[in-house]
């Protein structure tokens, strides 16, 4: 069954709401994730996680918000020690990414038009109906901007909700300690969750660990598949719990 809400049309929405009104939100970033990964994976990895929760528990997915971070504060090819090395692989000129290049104001403005962003989301999300919100974040530094919203949320439109990215999901389901940059991590959930999207012989063939992490080479789809499991279930637990009325509901659906 569709659970892309940009896909389903009008009947197939409000038999879907009506049953489980969670909105799953997936939040990502355009960025380095190493030659083996795509320059998504934050959002992609974010969205197949919800798409298996919404088809497992119920609640729809809508579509990445892939825009609108503070880029001159939480991006690999600023931030990072090996940020001028990046932008040298991706053809792409350095004075392009000056303190500024985002003509955003400071990089406090840019902070603020995040959360304004994020709450508009909110907003949207309540006005279609739906009563919950699950922000997975696949891009870890965004998650206290979903929180602080989140919160925001809670009182201001009574929309039950969650945010935070698949390591945290896993912690408060009492499986601490998991997440990377582009690491084994990373590059096994991907290779379980959109396997055509990997190629783990670009970074053999690199011969070198730029913006990743060194462990990549031991990633499998086998382990990936095993954790993707893990967060899905914590996903949909944390949907019921969100909204325990219509949990019996969700598994009919």
């Amino acid at each position: 069954m569709e659970r892309r809400y940009e896909h389903l049309r009008p009947a197939d929405i409000i038999r879907l709401r009506q049953a489980f009104p969670l909105a799953y939100v997936p939040l990502g970033t355009l960025e380095w994730h190493g030659p083996h990964n795509p320059a998504g994976l934050d959002g992609l990895k974010a969205h197949a996680l919800c798409l298996r929760a919404a088809e497992g528990g119920g609640g729809i997915v809508l579509p990445v918000v892939w825009y609108g971070e503070h880029r001159e504060s939480h991006l690999m090819e600023i931030n990072a020690s090996v940020g001028k090395e990046i932008i040298t692989r991706m053809g792409l000129n350095p004075e392009d990414f000056k303190p500024g290049y985002t003509q955003s104001g400071s990089i406090l403005a840019q902070a603020q038009d995040y959360v304004a962003l994020l709450w508009k989301v909110c907003c949207q999300v309540k006005s279609l109906g739906f009563k919950g919100l699950i922000f997975l974040n696949g891009h870890y530094p965004l998650t206290h901007y979903g929180r602080f919203v989140g919160h925001l949320a809670t009182r201001h439109l009574g929309l039950a909700n969650w945010a935070g990215h698949e390591g945290q999901i896993l912690e408060e389901a009492g499986e601490p300690g998991h997440g990377d940059h582009a690491g084994k991590w990373e590059t096994s959930l991907l290779m379980a969750l959109l396997p055509d999207d990997v190629n783990l012989q670009a970074l053999r063939d690199a011969g070198e660990f730029v913006g990743c992490g060194r462990d990549a080479l031991e990633s499998t789809a086998e382990e990936g598949e095993y954790w993707a499991r893990r967060i899905v279930a914590a996903l949909i637990a944390k949907g019921r719990d969100l909204l325990p009325d219509f949990a019996a509901k969700s598994t009919s659906v």
